[in-house]
């Protein structure tokens, strides 16, 4: 026969969960034992209580084993249930229903979760009133003792300065401190501030103003230019609305995407272009298609001998830099070429380039630091220790003159090379010879070494040098200036010293720097080797099937408060990088793009 058992607890809310299963046994056990067909969780049932046989017509036989069953009231051992009948097992109530279509006989138990929990150690109960206490006096005593110790001495601080400043030092009195809803920054813990809650909160019981951050934060860099964009609702928005304080753990620098992507998925939404040039493209995360192309900041000589900056998308076709400089990276990273006069052994990245502390940016190149231990700037056989001066044409041409008029005033020197019995190769003696003055032969060679400095060997080899032969002697040529970009993404960061030392475990630093700078395939200077948004893609960004990838958030690329926008105490925007085009910044001596 199969019994339908339907199962109802109700917990103290008068809350009900319903179990249904069934039953095909010919003897239903019930008890507090893990083995009954219905178990019990109750301390006044036995662990074998009762044994429920089915029959005919929904009813049941029963008889009791290890305990009394009450039904109707009255304790019965034994007995038949018709349907509608009801035993009652401490607080567990056991009823027959009616049958119901596919089942010969329904039982429902009903489990009602009590207040106490009914055993030996829990008999006793103890009430105010038994000791004699009663509860209105305890309950002002207490109430006077908050308001004496967390709100009387705390404002007697707060309105003399003094009294305040006694509390503070003192840890066993109250202080305004127990009105913090949490511990300060690790950035705050200062004199100043730490224990001082006016230094920021100047209203009692007021949240801190902005101006209480503008006290020490008005030098900060803002975080949009105003005078190229226009966002009333960054405006508006209060300094604590992201950097929250008293949180724990604490987060007064957010880092989440949201904080960007709330507004950058959308800019136009939120911000104007006041000065003509279109806003950044929307950002929605790092990724293909969620993230536009890096911009490059490429430098750009002007006609009156400024650089000025300008933003172009790495993907641009044909994009080139422009320092002046002819360098081919792939003939000074070729073993069978060019080695190290010091080392003898080939060139590397680390040979040239030297990384900053900040692990972001390298040190500037120069001449006398990258280049002069294997380009002497030595001129003349005869004296291989006098060097021509490096950066200044006029002073080049200067030290030509009087080195070789010196050379031919001098009665030991002069003739040169010629009246020793030695010339140049490629030189015929009579061009070595000179029978002038001192001044006409000296002033002859000078310009004679000074063509070949600027036209076929010397300076022109690195340097893009200009001729106009009508000109006089100082003024001839002229050497296009030199400038390298310090910082190809100045809006995003990048810690070379992290990935070199990730790489490490798979491969060494010069192979870590070639996996994303083809440097030893570029044979002209004009060449960008700086990688854009794919190569960054093949480690960071969403998981793909099969491979893993290193998730990376906007502040981890990105960062508010950039040194050339203008400051947070003021309006009035310096010059600053636009945040979309192109023409944005003339730099000026000193100053990093």
């Amino acid at each position: 026969m199969q019994t339908l058992l339907r199962h109802i607890h109700k917990d103290r809310k008068g809350r009900e969960e319903l179990d249904e299963r069934v039953l095909d046994e010919s003897v239903i056990t019930v008890g507090n034992g893990g083995d009954q067909t219905i178990p019990l969780r109750d301390p006044v049932v036995a662990r074998r209580h009762l044994e429920l046989r089915p029959t005919s017509g929904g009813r049941f036989r029963f008889r009791t084993v290890g305990g009394a069953a009450a039904i109707a009231g009255v304790a019965r051992g034994r007995g038949t249930l018709n349907p509608g009948d009801r035993i009652e097992l401490g607080e567990q109530v056991i009823a027959v229903g009616q049958p119901e279509a596919g089942f010969d006989a329904v039982l429902e138990v009903v489990t009602v979760e009590r207040k106490q929990q009914v055993g030996a150690a829990t008999h006793y109960r103890i009430e105010l009133a038994q000791t004699g206490l009663g509860m209105r006096r305890p309950a002002w005593i207490g109430l006077l003792a908050v308001l004496i110790l967390f709100l009387a001495i705390p404002l007697a601080g707060y309105f003399w300065p003094e009294v305040g400043d006694e509390l503070r030092t003192n840890p066993l009195l109250p202080s305004d401190h127990v009105w913090s809803s949490g511990p300060l920054a690790s950035a705050h813990h200062t004199p100043e501030i730490g224990l001082d809650c006016q230094a920021c909160h100047v209203d009692l019981f007021a949240r801190s103003p902005d101006r209480s951050c503008m006290d020490c934060h008005a030098e900060v860099s803002a975080h949009v230019d105003r005078a190229q964009v226009s966002v009333p609702m960054l405006d508006e928005m209060r300094c604590a609305t992201c950097h929250r304080e008293h949180l724990e753990p604490s987060r007064l620098v957010r880092n989440d995407p949201a904080l960007c992507v709330e507004c950058h998925e959308a800019p136009d939404a939120f911000a104007q272009s006041l000065g003509g040039e279109p806003l950044p493209d929307p950002v929605a995360g790092f990724s293909e298609t969620d993230h536009p192309q890096f911009q490059l900041a490429l430098l750009r000589l002007e006609d009156l001998g400024d650089w000025r900056m300008e933003r172009v998308p790495h993907s641009t076709a044909g994009v080139a830099e422009s320092s002046n400089l002819k360098f081919p990276h792939d003939l000074h990273l070729d073993p069978s070429k060019v080695e190290s006069l010091t080392t003898g052994e080939a060139l590397e990245c680390a040979s040239c380039h030297a990384l900053q502390p900040d692990g972001e940016h390298f040190e500037t190149l120069s001449m006398e630091a990258a280049c002069q231990d294997c380009h002497s700037l030595s001129f003349d056989d005869d004296f291989p220790r006098r060097q021509l001066p490096h950066g200044d044409v006029e002073s080049v041409l200067v030290a030509l003159e009087e080195h070789y008029i010196r050379k031919y005033a001098d009665p030991e020197l002069r003739g040169g090379p010629a009246e020793r019995g030695r010339r140049r190769p490629g030189r015929s003696r009579s061009e070595e010879a000179c029978e002038g003055t001192a001044l006409e032969c000296g002033r002859r060679l000078a310009l004679r070494e000074a063509e070949n400095q600027f036209s076929r060997s010397g300076c022109v080899t690195c340097h893009e040098v200009g001729s106009d032969p009508s000109r006089p002697y100082l003024e001839r040529w002229d050497v296009q200036p030199v400038r390298l970009v310090g910082d190809w993404y100045p809006f995003a960061a990048f810690d070379h010293q992290v990935h070199l030392t990730r790489s490490r475990a798979r491969m060494d630093d010069e192979a870590a720097c070639s996996s994303c700078h083809a440097a030893g395939t570029s044979a002209s200077s004009d060449d960008v080797l700086i990688p854009g948004l794919e190569n960054c893609l093949a480690c960071h960004g969403p998981s793909r099937a099969g491979e893993t990838r290193v998730a990376l958030s906007c502040r981890g690329c990105h960062d508010f408060h950039l040194p050339f926008r203008d400051a947070m105490r003021g309006h009035d925007a310096i010059e600053g990088t636009r945040p979309g085009g192109t023409v944005t910044h003339l730099l000026r001596e000193g100053e990093r793009p």
